[in-house]
């Protein structure tokens, strides 16, 4: 197979993120071979050994198909869903595994490694594996990211958000302070969270800072 038979194949299914060995699969040649073409066709970018996307991809498709499982979240789902105003330049890959830090089309892909219970909650669009709304803002709590993009994202999407979904999945992270910190935040956006008030831990939870107390959800807050 040509090369430019190989990239129109790709194309054709989809595939814009492939490894030497699917390629090996595709065309029936050895790895050398396959290395050859791949090093010729500019159409190919190098992700890193032996993992290649086709140019002209989108960062999230190509940050979620590095490794799997995995899927894009934190803030780079939450402004995926327009919930923040911030334009991050690095892209947060949930995960599994633990993998290096990489710099793709300008933009720094960082790998964040949780448990296998605590990876969950993602589908795929057009070819990018990323969190659903509710997962994205629950990794977002586990993970400590700062209240105020929490705050934003969670006013412009409350009214449109599965809220029974959001404490499901609040609960299945298996942290006590998360619930502390989701039921807080909820609350103070006049969303009734009483059903996960006795999952609450007996620790107080920060969120910015500790000059308030809000003694319900035993949470510290600025």
């Amino acid at each position: 197979m040509k090369s430019a038979e190989l990239v129109k194949t790709l194309k054709m299914y989809k595939k814009r993120v492939v490894t030497i060995n699917d390629i090996e699969k595709i065309t029936g040649k050895p790895g050398t071979y396959v290395s050859l073409i791949l090093a010729k066709n500019k159409e190919f970018r190098r992700i890193e050994r032996g993992k290649y996307y086709l140019s002209g991809t989108d960062i999230y498709e190509i940050a979620s198909n590095i490794i799997a499982p995995s899927y894009i979240s934190i803030l780079s789902a939450l402004r995926y869903y327009n919930l923040i105003t911030q334009m991050p330049n690095t892209i947060d890959v949930v995960s599994t595994r633990q993998h290096k830090e990489l710099f793709l089309e300008g933009y720094k892909v960082r790998f964040v490694k949780l448990s296998k219970k605590r990876v969950f909650g993602y589908k795929i669009e057009e070819g990018a594996f990323i969190a659903e709304i509710e997962k994205a803002i629950v990794d977002s709590v586990y993970l400590g990211i700062d209240y105020s993009y929490l705050n934003e994202a969670l006013q412009n999407c409350i009214k449109e958000i599965d809220i029974e979904k959001l404490k499901k999945y609040a609960m299945a992270m298996d942290s006590k302070i998360i619930i502390n910190k989701i039921g807080f935040m909820l609350e103070e956006l006049g969303v009734n969270a009483e059903d996960l008030i006795d999952n609450r831990s007996m620790r107080y939870a920060v969120i910015n800072g500790t000059a308030n107390i809000n003694s319900r959800w035993r949470v510290r807050y600025a």
